[in-house]
């Protein structure tokens, strides 16, 4: 268990470290398959760090905490709301695929996995 001395910044460090390199071969980006290498692990960072987040809530939640936010206070909401959130980040990129953004459809899913990432951090901080 974390104690609360240790604070989101290696946390967030890591994930910018983990997003740099992406980026940078954002700026490579040639027209490609929507399902190719580099999209499949951006979408499984993004799942990743929406599974841990709905992991830790959904645990809090169990020992008497409360979400901020009233939708996702309950189990049933926390599913909707992510399984509605992969599906809406999968839809963009894929717009942003078929318009030829494709540096903007690299980098997509590393800017949504980041308020996951805050959410976590924030739950490790004030854990009780």
């Amino acid at each position: 268990m974390l104690t609360k001395g240790i604070a989101a910044k290696p946390l967030i460090l890591g994930f910018v470290l983990m997003v740099l390199p992406a980026l940078a071969k954002a700026q490579e980006v040639q027209p490609h398959t929507f399902w190719d290498k580099a999209n499949t692990i951006g979408f499984a960072v993004s799942g990743a760090a929406k599974i841990v987040d709905w992991v830790q809530t959904y645990q809090s939640l169990e020992h008497g905490s409360h979400e901020k936010w009233m939708f996702t206070n309950s189990r049933l909401g926390l599913l909707g709301i992510g399984l509605g959130g992969q599906a809406l980040q999968t839809g963009i990129a894929y717009g942003l695929h078929r318009r030829e953004h494709h540096k903007l459809e690299r980098v997509l899913p590393y800017i949504v996995s980041l308020g996951n990432v805050v959410g976590i951090a924030y739950s490790y901080r004030h854990r009780n």
